[in-house]
């Protein structure tokens, strides 16, 4: 894993020279006969712009031992922060007298298509995006570092690992959680808290969908070769980068954790931001926020108090009433106290692609006023994910990869064995709760997942090269057979450092530049013609 963590880093060291601060970019494609083929839109790392250095928007005050208060300067971190594809934040205040640089990265998680709709009792409307910005990277001279920083007007939330062991927490309180109106940020050591805290009670119980197969054999096809896609990919750190579509639902529950649609929405989108980043870092798998729907109404479909009735009605009501929104899965967020989360193992592409995560807080863990340093939501939201993905729990495995548990089914049954366990084990049963878990996923899961993702049809492939052509208007999948029809499409699916084959012809697709363009690419003509970039 600590490989693959490096090499990660060492692409977003090279992505980051790669990253211009343009505010649109439109396509077009015009064809020149006997033109040479063009490469005006080239976005490679030789003409690149440095990160933006900005110092720190948050200073710190000491309130306990093991946690602290972070303090908001007088510009705001989110204006701050919203317009820079890739900035260095300098002295960042880890504890009072430990600051660290940030070098980081801007990303996406939606796009142009996604829907934001909020329902009430007089029906559904659309709504605009809220406003988020959503960096992942890592921290200066510490190797194995890893930083994820969710950012709104009104939040932050986020997680900085330096190395195995060492890993902190940034949280906002949501307004009741708060000790005071300005709802400080608060940062603290996840691990330093083991042990002063009552684990969780959390239930699972994940249920395996009726076209779900032995993970043994998911395994065996992995060791013959995996389950590929048909020509024109480019695998990065051994795994074919792909992109799943995730639908969202939030409950009445939930949304009365927030002051607003707005918020209730914005949090929704960092917590998807947050898992995106751990798939794409430990096995270049993009989650993307197709839809997300939140209940202003206490009248919601959503009637059950248990998972294990919560999620077959969740099932039921997408089925039948929800066939019109393009997913690989759909979750529903609850803020009810359902015991824990529950989803279908290998649920993607058909008609049991659901989770549900119940017991959600809104926010990072916030000790001072919750009195836990747990990280349910970000841990829930990702684990119930991996089961929709492909795997079983970590102790289910034969052989287990942990004994942390012995009360499940089929799965391991002796003694049990307490260590630090990975996202898919239940190590947070053990004594210090989910501080005993990190936020990462064990190698074998990996594989597992991969190859049920290889094997499943929904799931985009990224292309390189990546093929457009405007007037094909059949099947789209990036190949030069099968074409996307729309340049947006084409910068959102080709790997980082590809190339976008573009037919001849006008495109008028309008977009910054980093989103999604948030990783070098190439975009020039297939065939005959120029690729002229305009800025508005």
């Amino acid at each position: 894993m600590e490989n693959m963590n490096n090499k990660n880093k060492n692409n977003l060291k090279r992505e980051a020279a790669a990253r211009r601060a343009l505010t649109a970019l439109t396509a077009a494609v015009m064809s020149t006969a006997g033109a040479v083929v063009a490469k005006d839109a080239d976005l490679s790392d030789t003409e690149a712009e440095s990160a933006v250095v900005v110092r720190s928007p948050w200073g710190f005050v000491d309130h306990a031992p093991v946690v602290g208060m972070l303090v908001q300067e007088d510009v705001s971190a989110f204006e701050a922060l919203r317009c820079r594809p890739t900035v260095t934040i300098v002295e960042f205040s880890l504890e009072q007298d430990f600051q660290v640089n940030l070098e980081l990265e801007q990303f996406w998680v939606t796009d142009n298509d996604t829907q934001f709709i909020v329902a009430g009792d007089g029906g559904e409307e659309r709504i605009e995006a809220p406003e988020v910005a959503t960096f992942r990277g890592y921290v200066a001279g510490y190797e194995d570092s890893w930083v994820f920083l969710g950012v709104t007007p009104t939040e932050v939330q986020g997680v900085v690992r330096l190395s195995e062991g060492v890993e902190y927490v940034i949280s906002t309180p949501r307004p009741s959680q708060a000790l005071d109106q300005d709802r400080l940020p608060m940062i603290f050591e996840r691990f330093a808290t083991k042990g002063l805290f009552s684990p969780p009670v959390w239930n699972c119980d994940p249920e395996e969908s009726p076209e779900a197969v032995p993970m043994t054999e998911l395994l065996e096809r992995a060791e013959a070769g995996g389950v590929g896609d048909d020509g024109d990919d480019e695998t990065i750190s051994g795994y074919t980068w792909k992109v799943l579509d995730l639908a969202i639902d939030c409950d009445w529950e939930f949304r009365n954790l927030f002051g607003s649609v707005n918020e209730t929405a914005a949090y929704a989108t960092l917590l998807t931001a947050a898992a995106s980043s751990i798939y794409e870092r430990d096995m270049e798998l993009k989650i993307a926020l197709h839809y997300i729907r939140v209940w202003n109404t206490s009248n919601d479909p959503y009637t059950m108090f248990t998972t294990a009735t919560a999620l077959p009605e969740f099932r039921d009501y997408w089925n039948a009433n929800m066939g019109g929104v393009g997913r690989a899965f759909a979750h529903l967020l609850s803020a009810k106290d359902m015991g824990g989360g529950r989803a279908y193992i290998q649920g993607l592409c058909n008609n049991s692609s659901y989770g549900v995560d119940g017991n959600m807080t809104g926010a990072f863990p916030y000790p001072l006023e919750m009195n836990s340093d747990e990280n349910w939501d970000i841990i829930v939201f990702i684990h119930e994910m991996g089961h929709n993905i492909g795997t079983h729990h970590t102790h289910c495995y034969d052989p287990p990869l942990d004994r942390c548990y012995n009360e499940e089914g089929d799965c391991y049954n002796g003694s049990e064995v307490c260590q630090v366990g990975t996202i898919m084990s239940y190590c947070h049963t053990c004594s210090g709760g989910l501080s005993n878990m990190t936020l990462q996923f064990h190698s074998s899961c990996i594989v597992v997942m991969r190859t049920y993702v290889d094997g499943r049809s929904c799931p985009v492939t990224a292309r390189n090269p990546c093929y457009v052509n405007g007037a094909y208007n059949g099947t789209e999948r990036g190949t030069n057979s099968q074409p996307f029809n729309t340049v947006f499409e084409g910068a959102k699916y080709v790997i980082p450092g590809g190339t976008i084959r573009i037919t001849p012809g006008t495109y008028s697709t309008t977009f910054p530049v980093w989103y999604p363009l948030n990783r070098p690419m190439t975009l020039n003509t297939n065939g005959n013609g120029t690729v002229v970039i305009g800025q508005q």
